[in-house]
Order: C-alpha cells, then sequence, then structure tokens
C-alpha cells in the first residue's frame, strides 16, 4: 500500500500515484514537517515561481499530528491564494473551466489543515475524474529508505519522470515542472488524467 504525505493542491507527482493506483493511505498522524507541501504550493505566474503558503496556528506545529494542526485566519491569506491563482491562470486554456469548482473551497473556513487539504484533494479528484479510493492511517509508522512521505517535497526532485507540456508563461521563464496539482489542471483540462496516466511509476 502507499502512502503519501498530504498537500495544499499538492504536485503533479502526488496525482501519478492517485491516477494510477486502486487506493492510497494519507499519512495524517504524523508531527509537521517544515516547508514542505503540506501547508504550501507552488504555482506559475507573471513573474515566475509563486509559493502559495496556508498560516498555521504556532501552538500546534510541535509535536502535534497533521490531523490535529489548526489553520491560522488572522490574515486574509484565502483571498490573497485566489488572486495569485487567478492571475497566473486566467489566460490559461482551461481556467474558466474549472474556475466555479475551485473557488468556493477559499470561501470556507476549515477546522484544521486535514480539512482543507481534504477538500482541496476531492475537488481536483473530481476534476481529473480520478477514482482512486483515499485512505487514511490509523497509526504512525516509522519512515523508511525511499519513503514518499519523505520524498515528496518541495527541495527534492520529484520521484517519477514529468514530461513536458505547454505552460501560460513558458515563453518567459521555460518549462517548470512539478508544480501544483492546479497547474496541470489548467493548462491541459480533461487531458491531464491522461497524462497522468502515461508516467512511469519509477525513474
Amino acid at each position: 500500500m502507499i502512502t503519501l504525505p498530504t498537500s495544499y493542491f499538492g504536485p503533479i507527482e502526488e496525482y501519478v500515484y492517485l491516477s494510477q493506483n486502486e487506493s492510497v493511505t494519507y499519512e495524517v498522524k504524523e508531527h509537521f514537517i517544515k516547508q514542505s507541501y503540506r501547508n504550501r504550493c507552488f504555482i506559475y505566474g507573471a513573474n515566475g515561481l509563486l509559493r502559495l503558503t496556508v498560516p498555521l496556528v504556532l501552538k500546534s506545529r510541535e509535536k502535534t499530528a497533521i490531523e490535529d494542526i489548526k489553520i491560522s485566519y488572522a490574515e486574509q491569506w484565502r483571498a490573497q491564494h485566489w488572486r495569485s491563482i487567478q492571475s497566473a491562470y486566467k489566460n490559461s486554456p482551461f481556467f474558466d473551466y474549472y474556475e466555479d469548482i475551485i473557488s468556493p473551497i477559499f470561501l470556507e473556513e476549515f477546522k484544521n489543515l486535514k480539512a482543507l487539504n481534504f477538500k482541496a484533494l476531492e475537488t481536483i479528484n473530481d476534476c481529473l475524474q480520478i477514482n482512486c479510493k483515499v485512505l487514511f492511517n490509523e497509526n504512525f509508522k516509522p519512515y523508511s529508505e525511499n519513503d514518499l512521505r519523505l520524498k515528496i517535497h518541495p527541495k527534492k526532485g520529484p520521484t517519477v519522470e514529468l514530461p513536458r507540456y505547454i505552460q501560460v508563461f513558458e515563453d518567459k521563464y521555460g518549462f517548470n515542472k512539478n508544480l501544483s496539482i492546479l497547474d496541470l489542471l489548467f493548462n491541459e483540462g480533461p487531458s491531464a488524467i491522461l497524462y497522468l496516466q502515461k508516467i512511469g511509476l519509477t525513474k
């Protein structure tokens, strides 16, 4: 059984695993890992890569399971994130098609990071027509060698080979791989699932 880390509009590589497996387990018992996809994603805007980070309640980070980590709403980050996404992808081929499906996520106040991440996951899976069964682990298992919970990380290369697809600002800054799944969805639309399914799961 494949175990994946939770993520905020996770990277494309995560959805490769989702698209090619009947079921996956998501890690919700681990402690928060800094600078990971668990509360951030990367999109491609007019000025290059842009990181969107969900602010967390500081007290909840240390020695607290992912499923119990609280989101901070002291700042207007939801509106800021959506404006950034709109600016980055308003000229992409399929933004208008998915806009009304994705935008409600940024209007809701979620009780914790897990709830936000899995609402995003559920919504994206529906858009991509991914039918993979999503499970949650009941107990934490120690990390092992080549553990995807640690390997899927912004500071590490993708765990699969990701071929080029057309991006809005590619002419200015070149192709950027393994961005948020939003990038693939808005640029490729219904063809995104075919892109994901043709990728080999080993390098």
